[in-house]
């Protein structure tokens, strides 16, 4: 939990791709 708490911005961007991610493929299903 570290490495998160020192690099707050790399968990946004991480998570932030992943719903970005997400979202694009239900997209695509449609």
């Amino acid at each position: 939990m570290e490495y998160l708490n020192n690099t707050p911005v790399a968990s946004i961007i991480f998570i932030f791709t992943l719903i970005t991610s997400i979202y694009a493929f239900n997209d695509n299903q449609l």
